[in-house]
């Protein structure tokens, strides 16, 4: 099985809607679409993470006819979640390339990152289809394809490849709220969960730690 690691970017003009909406808006710095559904009658919605004031990418969305309804979730003040739906003619970009080449066998990878005017997508599939998709291009876009190559699931692989006690370390520490700011926990709290020295517990979150980040800047590859 292959993966493509595509930047694709468009005028919001020649965007498709979620495109427009995400990759566009001066109110955010990231949309993520973390998930995507479409319904029996077309219609498409997507969950997405939002870096940035959610409530002026709602308002901003009642400009563009294809969005049928936004619902917004805050998170903090700057960070929140928006359920997007989309009404039948605004297809998601890789869905527009793939009616459009009549292509098959190939499914986008979740988060689909849309900033500064572009998509990142990872696209899972054959090979050759997965290429021919973008080369042919029958949207109105600029595409840089960075990776073609064997998917290997870094991510997957990266949490299987934790000891178990590196993985109740990580447990351990998020359910105390370690990652959380301000920190709810102190190392010293964690080892005393663990059972060990608060070295020890050090040692085992960046050795885990460390693992699950080169595999996550792999996976997702760099930002520029």
């Amino acid at each position: 099985m292959k993966h493509l690691r595509a930047t694709v970017r468009a005028d919001r003009e020649d965007a498709p809607p979620i495109f427009a909406l995400l990759a566009h808006s001066p109110s955010i710095t990231e949309g993520r679409v973390l998930e995507m559904m479409t319904a029996l009658d077309d219609y498409k919605t997507f969950f997405v993470a939002i870096d940035g004031d959610v409530t002026a990418l709602a308002a901003e969305a009642s400009d563009i006819q294809a969005i049928e309804t936004v619902e917004t979730v805050h998170v903090g003040e700057d960070a929140g979640y928006v359920l997007v739906v989309i009404k039948p003619q605004g297809e998601p970009l890789v869905e527009a390339q793939r009616r459009e080449t009549g292509i098959h066998g190939v499914i986008p990878r979740m988060p689909v990152i849309y900033r500064d005017g572009m998509m990142r997508a990872r696209v899972i599939g054959d090979p050759a289809q997965l290429q021919e998709m973008f080369e042919r291009d029958p949207v109105d876009m600029e595409v840089t394809i960075e990776e073609i190559g064997e998917f290997r699931g870094n991510i997957d692989t990266a949490w299987a490849s934790l000891s178990a006690r590196q993985r109740e370390a990580l447990e351990i520490a998020a359910d105390l709220g370690y990652y959380e700011q301000p920190r709810g926990a102190t190392l010293k709290e964690i080892a005393a969960e663990l059972g060990c020295a608060p070295q020890t517990a050090s040692d085992h979150l960046q050795k885990a730690e460390g693992k699950v980040i080169t595999a996550a800047l792999d996976e997702f590859g760099p930002l520029g």
